[in-house]
């Protein structure tokens, strides 16, 4: 239907847009990519398909050509915390951690009520520390925050959860010492 629709409206960044998701969902990356970029020749501030861009380029692991895309689509929708929270999770990829934070404390400050963002916020991890006591300062302060966070029970949409996913960050399993408690503490949060 897409490409009879544009067989007659060539010209329509939408559905260079719809075929794209189309593609993406068929698992063709560079299918759906060539309609995003077409779909911005045809309209370069159209935002879901310049969001739909930075997806397709996660899906590619060109992560830096993804941030590009995303910080374009910020500044599209400067109120879109999906958007947000993948330019964090592209930044938080590349381990770039303070960028990361940076993105998700704006999704949090757009949605102050929502939980979640406050838990992506404590889950991000540096890759290197400056010093063993830095390290120790930083494992205390997700340890207090992921226990608090298990203790208030804290509810959350299922919805929510499987299109938001929040994961510790991978640098963790570096921390010194058991991590039992602190991987106890985070399924915790979950465990309702």
């Amino acid at each position: 239907q897409y490409t009879e629709a544009l067989r007659r409206h060539p010209r329509s960044a939408e559905t260079h847009n719809n075929l794209g998701n189309v593609f993406r969902d068929l698992g063709d990356p560079l299918a759906a990519r060539a309609h995003y970029e077409q779909a911005l020749a045809l309209s370069p501030g159209l935002a879901e398909a310049t969001k739909n861009l930075g997806t397709v380029m996660v899906d590619l692991g060109d992560y830096e050509d993804a941030i590009g895309a995303y910080r374009d689509a910020a500044e599209l929708e400067p109120d879109s915390a999906d958007t947000l929270i993948n330019l964090g999770n592209a930044y938080k990829q590349q381990g770039w951690t303070a960028q990361a934070r940076a993105a998700y404390e704006r999704a949090a400050r757009l949605e102050p009520d929502n939980w979640l963002h406050r838990l992506r916020i404590s889950a991000l991890c540096p890759v290197v520390f400056g010093s063993r006591d830095e390290m120790r300062r930083y494992r205390r302060a997700v340890e207090d925050s992921w226990a608090a966070a298990r203790r208030n029970r804290l509810a959350a949409d299922d919805a929510l959860l499987t299109t938001r996913l929040i994961e510790p960050a991978f640098g963790l399993q570096f921390l010194d010492g058991n991590l039992r408690q602190l991987k106890e503490d985070y399924a915790g949060i979950f465990a309702d």
